[in-house]
């Protein structure tokens, strides 16, 4: 006799924890700024194939524009994807020196890393474009 019993941990019970989702933010933004890295290495080749007029025409347009939405969000996305694998990875250094492991601790400097990010690219944002 088969049961209709979901599988565990079912998403409707499982509450998701503070150090699963800090480290898929870490991968996450790990990939965004993989990504960001290969779109400034091809906006680079384009300018050195003395395409720079058209590029930096383009790119001009993007960033002057008002603040287009799409350029905007990205920036903002890189900019917090830097900062929050930057101090994050600090956090990982601290860890791999076996220091701060105990679960409250892993907990405080996961807030930590938190709010650094978050005042970080506000503070940078702010600085940028205001």
């Amino acid at each position: 006799m088969k049961q209709n019993r979901p599988l565990s941990p079912h998403l409707t019970v499982y509450k998701p924890q503070l150090t699963a989702m800090l480290s898929i933010y870490h991968r996450i933004t790990g990939s965004v700024l993989s990504l960001a890295i290969i779109l400034l290495l091809f906006f680079s080749k384009v300018t050195s194939l003395q395409l720079e007029n058209y590029f930096l025409y383009n790119i001009g347009y993007l960033i002057n524009s008002s603040g287009h939405w799409i350029v905007l969000s990205c920036l903002f996305a890189i900019l917090f994807s830097l900062y929050y694998h930057f101090f994050n990875g600090i956090r990982h250094l601290i860890w791999d020196r076996a220091q701060l492991l105990e679960i409250q601790k892993v907990y405080q400097t996961g807030y930590i890393v938190l709010t650094l990010t978050v005042l970080s690219t506000i503070t940078t944002w702010y600085i940028l474009f205001f």
